[in-house]
C-alpha cells in the first residue's frame, strides 16, 4: 500500500521505515484485542517479514504456505470480489510469507466477479489483498475468529477506493482521506489512530468492490467524517505506547493524557 496511482509507473520502497508500517497491519489483523481497543502493537515480530525478498524470490517457498483461496471449500464463508476499475486488474493475496497471485484473480476484466474462500490463518497472520504490487496500494484486511475481523487500509499510500459489504454493514472509503480506513502514514500518528477503524462482523458472505459502485459514498469512521490519529507519547514510558516504525510512538484513547473525539456523526450519515 504505498502510493502508486493506477495507471503510473510505482514508487520503489525500500526503506526500514516502509516496511515497518506494513507489518503494522499484519499484526493489527492478527491481534483483536488491540484492534478492538484502537492501538497498534509493537512490530518487531514481524519486521522483516513481508519484503525481505525480491517477488521472482517470494515463489520459491511462500505460495506453499498461503491457503488456495480459488477452490470453495465452505459455501457459507466466501468473498466475492468484483472488478469495477476502468481497466482490467490483476489481484495478489499477503498473509505474510510474500506476496502470491490467485490464479482465479489474475486478468479481471472490468465488471467482472470472482467468489473466493475466506480462510482462517495461524496466529499473528491477517489476510491483506489489494490490486498491483504489495507495498504500493490500497489493501482490504481481514482475520477469522469467532467472528471476522476487517479493515480498508492505506497506510502507507492510496491507489483505488474500495468498498467492503459484510453481513453486519458496508464500509466505503474512496479517497486517500476517506475516515473509515487507516490513514496514509506520515510524520504522525495517523498510522495508530486512538480508536481504530476496524470492523466486526458474523461469519457469511462478503462483497468486495474495487474502484467502489456507482454512487458509492465515503462511511464515517469512529470519529465521524473526520479521521482521528492517535496520541503522540514518549517511547518506554507505558506499556500501551507503541510504535508501528519511524520513531514514531502513539497510545489509544482511554490511556494517561490521551482522549479522542466520539463519533457524532449521526447513524446512516454518509461522508464527502
Amino acid at each position: 500500500f504505498w502510493l502508486r496511482p493506477v495507471g503510473c509507473k510505482p514508487i520503489s520502497v525500500e526503506s526500514s521505515q516502509q516496511k515497518r508500517r506494513e507489518m503494522a497491519s499484519f499484526i493489527r489483523s492478527a491481534l483483536l484485542l488491540p484492534l478492538a481497543y484502537g492501538w497498534a502493537a509493537n512490530t518487531s515480530l514481524l519486521a522483516n517479514s513481508a519484503r525481505t525478498t525480491k517477488p521472482e524470490q517470494i515463489y520459491q517457498s511462500s505460495t506453499s504456505q498461503t491457503p488456495d483461496i480459488c477452490t470453495i471449500t465452505n459455501p457459507s464463508q466466501t468473498l466475492l470480489i468484483t472488478n469495477n476499475c476502468p481497466s482490467d486488474v490483476a489481484v495478489f493475496a499477503n498473509i505474510g510469507y510474500g506476496e502470491v497471485h490467485p490464479s482465479c484473480l489474475q486478468n479481471l476484466v472490468v465488471g467482472q466477479s470472482v467468489e473466493t474462500q475466506m480462510t482462517t490463518l495461524p496466529t499473528f497472520h491477517g489476510w491483506q489483498l489489494g490490486i498491483g504490487v504489495f507495498g504500493s496500494t490500497t489493501v482490504f484486511e481481514y482475520t477469522i475468529g469467532s467472528q471476522v475481523s476487517y479493515d480498508i487500509s492505506f497506510n502507507a499510500g492510496f491507489d483505488i477506493g474500495m468498498t467492503l459489504v459484510s453481513p453486519a454493514s458496508t464500509t466505503v472509503v474512496t479517497h486517500s482521506a476517506a475516515p473509515d480506513a487507516y490513514q496514509l502514514g506520515s510524520s504522525g500518528c495517523q498510522v495508530q489512530p486512538c480508536v481504530a477503524p476496524v470492523h466486526f462482523s458474523p461469519l457469511g458472505r462478503f462483497e468486495l468492490y474495487l474502484c467502489n459502485r456507482p454512487g458509492d459514498m465515503n462511511t464515517p469512521g469512529p470519529c465521524g467524517c473526520t479521521p482521528c490519529p492517535g496520541c503522540p507519547c514518549e517511547a518506554g514510558s507505558r506499556p500501551e505506547c507503541t510504535t508501528s516504525g519511524g520513531g514514531i510512538f502513539c497510545a489509544p484513547a482511554g490511556s494517561p493524557g490521551c482522549s479522542c473525539p466520539g463519533r457524532s456523526s449521526p447513524a446512516g450519515l454518509t461522508c464527502a
